[in-house]
This record gives C-alpha cells, sequence and structure tokens, in this order.
C-alpha cells in the first residue's frame, strides 16, 4: 500500500501535465512573436537606413565640391565635420581625383557600447557608402561614408527611456487584455459572430473619435500624466467588470458587455494620445526625435501583439477570470509608474536629465 502511495505521488497529474505544456506553449509563442517583432523592426530600419546613408553622402559631397576643386584640405575637413557630427555617421572620408584622402572625420566612441553600436551598424547598413564629387559634370573626387548605430543605443541611455518603454508596453497590453480577449470570452458564451463584430467595430469608432479627440482634450486641460492615468483607469475598470461577469459575481448581459467596451476603447484612444504626446515631448529634449518617437511606438506596437499572445495562451491555464484579473493587475502597475513620472516631472527632473543626456 505504501508504494503504492509513492509510486502515485512519484507521477504527475494530467492536469499538471497540461498546465507545463500549455506555460510551454506559451513561452514559445511570447519568444516567437517577440523575435518576429525584432526581425521585422530590423528589416524595416534597414530598408530606411540605405537610402538615408546615401542621403548624408550626397549632401557632403555638395559642401565639399569647391574645396575639392582648389585642393583645400582644410575647408574640406571643416565642411565634412559640420555635416558628419550632427548625423548618423561613425566615419567619412573625401577624397581627391587621384584618390588620395583629403580630408576625413571618425566619430569619437570610447565607452563601453561601442562595439555594440559598431554591430548594430553592420547588421543595419550593408556597406559603406560611396558617392563622387562632380564638378561641371566631371568626377573630381568622392566621398566614402559609413553609418552609425548609436541612435537607438543613446535612447536607451538616456534615464528616462526605460520607463517611457515600460509605459508603452504596459498600456498596450493592457488594452488588449480587456478588448481583445473580450472578444473570445463572448464567442464562448455563445454570442453570434455578427454581434461581436457590431461590438468590435464600435468599439473601435470610440477609440478613434471619443478616446483619441477625448485624449488631446484631457492633456490640454488636466496635464500629460493626469490624463494618462485616467485613461489606464478606465482601461482597468473596463477589465475588472470582464473580471466579474466571467467570474460569475456579475451577469454577463449585452448593455454590461457594451458598457465595457466602450469605456475600455475610449481608454485606449485616450492612453495612446497620453504615450505619444509624452514621446514627443521627451524627443523634443534630445537630438534624434524620429528615433526616440519610432522607439515609443514599437515598444506599444510589440506590447500589444505579446498581448495577444501571451494572455490568450495564460487564459487557457486560469480562465477567463484570470485573463481579465492580469488585464487589471497590469493597469495598476502602469498607473503607478505614471503617477511616478508625474512626481519627477513635478520636480523637474525630466528637463534636469534630459539636459545630462
Amino acid at each position: 500500500m505504501n508504494r503504492r502511495r509513492r509510486y502515485t505521488g512519484s507521477n504527475p497529474s494530467l492536469r499538471r501535465v497540461l498546465y507545463r505544456a500549455h506555460l510551454g506553449v506559451a513561452l514559445v509563442a511570447v519568444f516567437t512573436a517577440g523575435l518576429a517583432v525584432t526581425l521585422v523592426g530590423l528589416l524595416t530600419l534597414r530598408a530606411y537606413a540605405d537610402p538615408n546613408q546615401q542621403l548624408i553622402a550626397r549632401s557632403i559631397s555638395y559642401t565639399v565640391e569647391a574645396a575639392v576643386v582648389f585642393g583645400d584640405a582644410q575647408a574640406a575637413e571643416e565642411s565634412l565635420a559640420l555635416i558628419a557630427s550632427s548625423e548618423e555617421v561613425s566615419s567619412a572620408i573625401v577624397y581627391d581625383r587621384q584618390g588620395q584622402t583629403l580630408a576625413s572625420w571618425h566619430r569619437e566612441s570610447t565607452g563601453p557600447l561601442h562595439l555594440l553600436e559598431q554591430q548594430l551598424a553592420h547588421w543595419l547598413l550593408s556597406a559603406p557608402t560611396e558617392q563622387p564629387i562632380l564638378h561641371d559634370g566631371q568626377k573630381i573626387g568622392s566621398v566614402e561614408v559609413k553609418g552609425s548605430g548609436g541612435s537607438l543605443l543613446r535612447f536607451l541611455r538616456r534615464p528616462l527611456a526605460p520607463s517611457l518603454l515600460a509605459l508603452a508596453l504596459l498600456s498596450a497590453m493592457t488594452a488588449v487584455s480587456g478588448f481583445g480577449l473580450s472578444k473570445l470570452y463572448l464567442s464562448d458564451a455563445g454570442w453570434a459572430l455578427q454581434d461581436i463584430g457590431r461590438l468590435g467595430m464600435s468599439g473601435g469608432l470610440v477609440t478613434v473619435f471619443l478616446g483619441c479627440g477625448g485624449g488631446a482634450w484631457l492633456v490640454r486641460r488636466i496635464g500629460l500624466w493626469r490624463g494618462f492615468a485616467l485613461g489606464v483607469v478606465l482601461a482597468g475598470c473596463s477589465a475588472l467588470l470582464w473580471y466579474l461577469q466571467a467570474g460569475r459575481w456579475l451577469a454577463l448581459s449585452e448593455g454590461l458587455a457594451w458598457t465595457c467596451v466602450l469605456i475600455g476603447s475610449l481608454a485606449t484612444g485616450i492612453t495612446s494620445v497620453a504615450i505619444l504626446t509624452a514621446a514627443i515631448r521627451f524627443a523634443g529634449q534630445g537630438g534624434q526625435a524620429g528615433t526616440d518617437v519610432t522607439a515609443v511606438q514599437s515598444t506599444r506596437d510589440l506590447g500589444e501583439m505579446l498581448a495577444s499572445s501571451f494572455l490568450v495562451s495564460l487564459t487557457a491555464q486560469i480562465g477567463y477570470a484570470g485573463g481579465f484579473l492580469t488585464g487589471s493587475a497590469l493597469a495598476v502597475l502602469a498607473l503607478l509608474l505614471a503617477l511616478r513620472l508625474q512626481a519627477g516631472e513635478g520636480r523637474g527632473e525630466w528637463k534636469g536629465r534630459a539636459e545630462e543626456a
């Protein structure tokens, strides 16, 4: 009898086996989604990086044309440094008609992340760009430009960047946990697909017209972080109402479902406007606005993709009630982080840290 007990205890139950299998599937789904987003992002950056590098080389060739004509190395080096220092360039070389170096410029990077910047540039840019220098239709020299991958790393090194990215990620995951997961819940509850589609379409209209418009008004009226906090609270309330219905604390009804969707859609619009406003404000305090705003927006897109795959797998383990409750917990985290940033902004940390960066 004792041996039978030991044997039974040494074998995991079917529920535990299924739990481990579903957890593994969830982790693989999250990893796959993150890898896919990363690859797509790198390919997109590479598609834009090469033309941008060619444009920089063309600008340099026009600027140093007169200096190359007269063989003025000092003027060529000054003109070269003027453009290259303000662009995403690691090195630039001007050659004369004989192919000899007339002027050169190299970005000084001795920090611990210099090697990582070089590797990033190697992935984003296929090769250095060479642009001929023309005078009266004839080639009198050339410019060689090598790009740099430091803009993204400079963004990440700024003190407030991680908090901003965390807010973008949490707000997106909160929105998906309430709005996306509710469609599956209603489908399993026996709702017709056309009714669910009508509900989703109405929610999208509320997001665009009322959420985004109201979000812009709230940011102007009560401030950036208070507006964001209000949007997160609404998102958390929507997820909490869904939790009460999924947990059978409240009976599922059409009126309550519409209320949840409208509140969640309004919250999505408000948080989207607020987080992009924060990204633009943050970018305005640095020297690479395009990179900063793109990083925040890409993180928000990543949050939506991760939440879509992760929460569905998690719901398979803990049920719809647990999935909606997870969304409420994410909203609380986003709210606490937003309040922390609001307090830091009141103390002038945004401006002071931006100047330090």
